[in-house]
């Protein structure tokens, strides 16, 4: 994020009492821009700190990405998978789409949600 706005100045910073559980913020045209590592998504019918909710059960994603302000709510899920075969990202893609059709931000679906993997040679036309 920071090569990719490197006009904007970060803060790194802790937001729970796990050391991995971490952020990374910055403004952007009047708006926050933030990374959040493995935030909890609560299952619905549970109190969520952060108005992170999921409909299947409680979710802990690997990266999400926010942004927030002037009424807007807009966020992605970036979901880390270290195997390239055809065969593991092609299962791999069943946590993309539960991500994107059960998790919510403010009552929002994600914007996206991706896989990160090493490679794509395996599966071209993802």
């Amino acid at each position: 994020m920071r090569t990719l706005f490197p006009q904007i100045a970060w803060q790194q910073t802790q937001w729970c009492n796990h050391f991995d559980q971490l952020k990374l913020s910055g403004e952007v045209g009047g708006r926050s821009l933030t990374v959040w590592l493995q935030p909890r998504f609560a299952p619905w019918d549970q109190p969520s700190q952060w108005q992170r909710n999921s409909l299947s059960g409680e979710r802990f994603p690997d990266i999400v990405i926010t942004l927030e302000g002037a009424g807007v709510f807009a966020f992605m899920v970036l979901d880390a998978k270290y195997r390239a075969s055809r065969l593991n990202v092609l299962d791999a893609m069943a946590s993309a789409h539960l991500y994107h059709d059960s998790l919510t931000w403010h009552r929002k679906r994600p914007w996206r949600a991706l896989l990160l993997v090493p490679r794509t040679d395996k599966v071209p036309w993802l």
